[in-house]
């Protein structure tokens, strides 16, 4: 069950409705002129052309995203399959994550990756990111942040690489953070579900003086959840504040900060099938061998002191200058995640006895920080030839990402049963490997919208990437203790 309190979009807003249903059906005689009226309204709304900024357009079917391009466009001139997550269908479905958000999206599969962080793929490729629009280079099973801090979730899929330089096959998701807002609002939800998973969270944000210059924001989320699973548990605490201040009429500063901090013990990863039957040195097919196990749902196979921590600061910023109807703005962002996991886990590729019901169990153990820093400088604007408005966008955008962990590689440590996964040791503190890797991309891009004549639009558009070799080398570390 969810409860909303203190917002407009709340109580209020399904008790008119539930008024204005009501009243139809009471009174029908009374309903058919204003039923005429907004029909209508209804037509003329639909021959007209409103145009408006990407955060303002929250509806369940947006017309413009920013995916595609350096500002707004109409999504019929996108030449990819684009589809939007807006604020609205994110609160109406009570969508927490970033994957629940993209399982909605037609022709994207969220795939589990460590039990914690999922991927994202179209058309057979992973999906990269984009941040406002800043892209960054996939990093397969990096934390993402709470669904509360963005306002929007944009997914083009199909070859994104004209403002990317190497971009995935597959797409692209773009994030649009939350910002200050130009009136005084707050808003916060309480939410409780089966296997005792309780939610808060708030938002809050205005503007700070009287002429509304400087605009803040602040957001908070905390999610603590079991799972239908026995053991499975996660904690997940999520902040995020924002401001924007216009210096001059036309020249604005932004910046933000976010911080999430994720437990997550024995996470859920599936039930496993049956194996060979082991007897002694030897195996052999059992008539079980490769089906699941017909267990009850909850049961687990993995230990109860499984745990993965995840701890990410984010730091990001932008400053724009309209001249004219045309803007220059750079923006950049910078992530540390530092992450540590120790687990035991079935041996890859081998399965549960048919008849003991043991398995061969490895362990392992890793800790490091995962890194990734990106800046995005572009001018766009309109101009007018032959009579017609086109559009042009010019920049350069350069991204580094960066890991660096120390490893403690899977170690077989026996057979145990799968009823007593806890008596399975923990791995030892020493570390066997590490290594660092720091993969940099950087390039010029242009995209340009021709629009010869009313209802048609030509886009054109270059990027070259230059992709150092040395820096994106890995270098083994020497192994250390914890």
């Amino acid at each position: 069950m969810i409860y909303h309190y203190a917002t407009a979009k709340g109580g209020m807003m399904k008790f008119a409705t539930t008024l204005r249903a009501g009243l139809a059906l009471g009174l029908p005689m009374l309903t058919l002129p204003a039923l005429a009226q907004e029909q209508d309204e209804e037509q003329r709304r639909r021959t007209e052309i409103v145009v408006t900024g990407a955060a303002d357009d929250d509806s369940y079917a947006p017309q413009q995203a920013t995916v595609a391009g350096k500002s707004p466009a109409p999504l019929i001139e996108v030449p990819q399959s684009v589809s939007v997550v807006a604020r609205q269908q994110i609160e109406d479905r009570n969508l927490f994550t970033i994957g629940e958000a993209v399982q909605t999206v037609a022709g994207v599969t969220v795939m589990p990756f460590d039990g914690t962080n999922p991927d994202y793929r179209a058309r057979g490729f992973v999906l990269d990111y984009a941040y406002d629009g800043v892209p960054s280079t996939f990093s397969s099973g990096v934390p993402e942040f709470d669904l509360v801090i963005y306002e929007r979730l944009e997914v083009q899929r199909g070859p994104a690489g004209l403002f990317r330089g190497s971009g995935s096959p597959g797409g692209t998701i773009n994030l649009i953070r939350k910002r200050g807002k130009d009136a005084f609002a707050v808003s916060g939800a309480l939410s409780a579900g089966s296997w005792n998973n309780y939610r808060g969270e708030f938002d809050i944000g205005g503007p700070v003086d009287a002429a509304g210059r400087l605009r803040v924001r602040a957001v908070g989320a905390l999610h603590d959840r079991d799972f239908f699973q026995a053991k499975s548990h996660t904690r997940k605490l999520t902040a995020y504040t924002a401001l924007d201040l216009d210096l001059t009429p036309t020249t604005t500063v932004g910046a933000s900060f976010s911080y999430q901090d994720t437990t997550a013990d024995t996470p859920m990863s599936g039930q496993p099938a049956y194996g060979l039957r082991v007897i002694g040195a030897t195996s052999t097919r059992h008539p079980l061998t490769d089906q699941f196990l017909d267990f009850p749902r909850d049961f687990q196979h993995l230990p109860s002191w499984n745990r993965f921590t995840e701890t990410t600061t984010e730091y990001a910023g932008e400053i724009k200058q309209q001249v004219g109807d045309w803007s220059m703005v750079v923006r950049a962002l910078n992530r540390d995640i530092p992450r540590a996991w120790e687990d035991a886990f079935i041996q890859p590729g081998t399965g549960v006895d048919p008849v003991t019901l043991t398995a061969t169990y490895v362990n392992r153990r890793s800790r490091g920080v995962n890194g990734k820093t990106a800046v995005d400088a572009y001018v766009t604007g309109p101009f007018t030839l032959f009579g017609q408005v086109h559009e042009l966008a010019v920049g350069y955008s350069w991204d580094k990402r960066t890991t660096s962990f120390l490893n403690r590689s899977q170690t077989s440590v026996g057979r145990y049963s799968i009823y007593d996964a806890d008596a399975i040791p923990l791995p030892p503190a020493n570390f066997t490997s590490g290594s660092e890797t720091d993969l940099q991309q950087s390039g010029f891009h242009a995209q340009l919208r021709l629009r010869p004549f009313k209802g048609f639009t030509i886009v054109a558009g270059d990027g070259s990437a230059t992709i150092p070799t040395s820096p994106a080398t890995s270098r083994r570390r020497c192994p250390r203790a914890s």
